[in-house]
């Protein structure tokens, strides 16, 4: 019989699942806090790239052969439904992510409309005030509750 050094795969994917999951709730907590005042076009990018990029790395992990098995070993929890609370998390972040890309202005092609140029050719990112993002902000603390 061989040395079963498979584990490690399983363990250091479950810490990214960890890692990325914090990293959302600090983005979604900082997110909250910045948009009690105006924030920009660039900010909202940044943000949305960066959910989307968590995102989409959680979903490759989700299917992760065992994963799910090894997760719940971990939190040594039998009422604790990871796979449940996995997707309200998923859930969250995705429409925080659609809320940003709907809600940026964009021209009939679909190129975004966030710059502005100034007078010396200098751009200037547009500007979104708090009522604007109330929605995102909303959708920023669901996220954020989702991951204890």
């Amino acid at each position: 019989m061989a040395f079963r050094a498979g584990s490690i795969i399983l363990s250091r994917a479950y810490i990214e699942v960890k890692t990325r999951a914090l990293s959302m709730k600090n983005r979604a907590i900082s997110g909250q806090s910045d948009m009690t005042d105006n924030v920009n076009s660039d900010y909202l990018i940044e943000l949305m790239l960066a959910l989307r990029s968590d995102y989409l790395r959680l979903e490759e992990l989700r299917v992760m052969p065992g994963l799910v098995a090894y997760a719940k070993d971990q939190e040594n929890d039998a009422l604790y439904d990871i796979a449940a609370e996995f997707s309200v998390m998923q859930a969250a972040a995705s429409a925080a992510v659609l809320w940003i890309k709907n809600n940026l202005p964009e021209d009939g092609s679909g190129y975004l409309l966030l710059y502005k140029t100034t007078a010396d050719a200098d751009l200037s990112p547009r500007s979104f005030a708090p009522g604007v993002t109330a929605p995102l902000v909303a959708l920023l603390g669901t996220l954020e509750a989702a991951i204890a």
